[in-house]
């Protein structure tokens, strides 16, 4: 019974490390809702907000970010709109992983 167990167990860790592996954690955090799809607001959002707080955390201040992203909600807005292949207005782990390609 303890074999049982441990195959089953090993089995559904396997499974889910490879659901995870095909997720990245940046899509993850971005997917607000997390029901597995980014629409543009969610990710605007979570760009801005992350490209900012970088920009801050590593000295370059508010300016820089600011001369870097004259138009952040435009800039990130048309990155977006390029990965999204179907045109259904959000993006998936698939679109995701084939940005830029």
């Amino acid at each position: 019974m303890k074999k049982i167990i441990l195959f089953t167990l090993s089995l559904v860790f396997v499974a889910s490390s490879v659901f995870a592996a095909k997720v990245p954690g940046t899509f993850k955090r971005n997917d607000a809702d997390k029901n597995g799809l980014l629409t543009k607001e969610e990710y605007v959002a979570a760009r801005i907000d992350g490209s900012r707080d970088w920009f801050i955390k590593q000295g370059h201040g508010i300016d820089a970010y600011n001369a870097k992203f004259p138009e952040p909600e435009k800039q990130f807005a048309a990155d977006f709109e390029k990965w999204d292949s179907n045109g259904d207005g959000s993006v998936d782990v698939t679109e995701w992983l084939n940005k830029g390609k």
